[in-house]
Formats: C-alpha cells, sequence, structure tokens
C-alpha cells in the first residue's frame, strides 16, 4: 500500500519488518530492493533482489513483471515500479 501511494520510505520500512519475521519472504526482498532503488540505495536494492532471486530461483523476469503489472494494475506508480525492479534485477549481475 505504502509503495502505491509513493510512501517509499514506508515501503522500505514495511518490507524490512516483513523481513525480519521471515528472512526468506522473496516478494518482501524484492519490494525492499524496489523501494531502495528508488530511494538511491544501489547497493541493497542490488543486494535485496539477489536475495529474492537466490529464494524464488525459478522465478523469471518476465513472471516477477506479471505480479507487480497486477499488484500495481491501477497505479499511476506502475512504470516507475517496474523501472527500480528492472534495474535492481539487472545489478545482480545473476543470468536470467
Amino acid at each position: 500500500a505504502h509503495m502505491s501511494a509513493g510512501r517509499w520510505y514506508e515501503a522500505t520500512m514495511t518490507a524490512e519488518q516483513a523481513l525480519v519475521l521471515e528472512p526468506n519472504y522473496a516478494h518482501g526482498c524484492a519490494l525492499k530492493g524496489i523501494a531502495c532503488s528508488h530511494e538511491g540505495y544501489p547497493d541493497e536494492a542490488r543486494r535485496m533482489m539477489a536475495r529474492a532471486r537466490e529464494i524464488e530461483p525459478r522465478m523469471t523476469l518476465a513472471l516477477w513483471e506479471l505480479i507487480w503489472r497486477r499488484l500495481f494494475a491501477r497505479s499511476p506508480l506502475l512504470e516507475e515500479v517496474l523501472f527500480h525492479f528492472q534495474k535492481a534485477w539487472a545489478a545482480t549481475g545473476i543470468a536470467a
């Protein structure tokens, strides 16, 4: 909800709280990675996206993008979310 409303810092904090409770929550890692990319923390964005990819190795870029497109379908921030997701994904250096 925070990210959909453009509250990027709050989105980062919420994802962080979720990851304290469930460190292997790939979706939480990816959300934190997107928010960190947006907020200008590329190293943390890359680290979180690499962790998401490690937890869910079968999730392809296309599958993740489908999730974001569904979750943010009515949000004016969809393209921004996708941009930061793709940026953090590419920064991992992990082959697709």
